[in-house]
This record gives structure tokens, sequence and C-alpha cells, in this order.
């Protein structure tokens, strides 16, 4: 049920005046609440939501190594939708010089973050732009385990923990 959960976007973060007051305001006024999702635009962002107990950080183009520390150490599941940097790739939108850049330090995030063990879980922005709705969350799922593989991690691992991650985004949703 959707509405055991609270996902706080860049409007309610705005509105709210930082990301650890719209999730202590999330606490506070909606009790009921289960799961505490933040779409983040900065590393401070990153590092507000980790220290702020949110359950998920959505998206996460800006983190680095301190956040991902960070989230090693606590229950928060990090979900990088990379596909929409891959999705920009050769589509001449953006410079193409600086795209690669930016997939390429997902990808490496991506790499140092399982390797600390930080839960993850594939999440797409569907609707983003060439990402299209239902295809884009198999991408991601292809693109999670594609990169992480390569780089010689194990298969089944690999997924086992990616539905790890996801697991435990639908445990805050189901009543018990």
């Amino acid at each position: 049920n959707l509405s055991d959960g609270v996902l706080l976007k860049d409007n309610h973060i705005g509105a709210a005046g930082s990301v650890a007051k719209a999730v202590q305001m999330a606490k506070e006024y909606a009790p009921f609440v289960r799961k505490i999702e933040v779409e983040v635009e900065n590393l401070d962002m990153v590092k507000e939501a980790v220290e702020a107990g949110a359950d998920s950080i959505e998206h996460g183009n800006y983190i680095d190594t301190e956040c991902l520390d960070a989230m090693a150490e606590s229950d928060c599941v990090w979900v990088p939708t990379i596909v929409t940097t891959g999705a920009l790739l050769g589509c001449g939108r953006y410079p193409e010089q600086v795209l690669e850049q930016i997939y390429e330090k997902e990808c490496e995030n991506l790499a140092y973050g399982y390797g600390k063990g930080v839960n993850i879980a594939a999440g797409s922005d569907a609707g983003a732009y060439l990402v299209p709705h239902g295809d884009g969350i198999l991408w991601e799922m292809k693109t999670l385990v594609e990169t992480l593989t390569n780089l010689g991690y194990n298969e089944a691992g690999v997924k086992e923990r990616i539905w790890l991650g996801e697991s435990q985004i639908r445990e805050h949703f189901c009543k018990k």
C-alpha cells in the first residue's frame, strides 16, 4: 500500500527548508508512514537524508565515497537510477563527453557502494527523457548487473543483493 510511505521531492524539501526538516516533519505529521524515500540533487542532500534516517535515497547521481560509506553503515537503500544517464548517451541532447564522464562516475560509485555493502535496489525514474515506463526498470536491472559482473562480481550474487535491496523497500510497505 503506497499510502504507507512518503516520497520527499525538491518541492517538499524546499517548503520544509532542508532535507532533515522534511524527514522530521514526515515522521511527526504522518506517524503512520512506514517508509521515507528522498530524491536528492546534490552531495549535501544525500548526507543529510542518510543522517536524518531516510529509508532510501532515490537517484544519487551526486553520490561520493563519503556518502556511500555512510549508507553502508545505515539501513538506507540506494536506488542509483543510472539508466537515466545511460539513456542520454548518444542521443545528441547533451555533450557526449560530459555524459560519458557522469556515467563513468555513476558506474564507479556503483562498484564502490556494492563493494562496501551498500543496500542497492533497481529504479528507473520511469518517464524521464528516453526512459520508457515498463522498460526502464528492466534496463536499470540489466545495467546494474552488467556493470558489476564486468568488474568481476558473480552475477547470481549481484542479482541476489539487488533483490535484497528491493525486498527491504517492499517490507516497509507491507502490513504485519
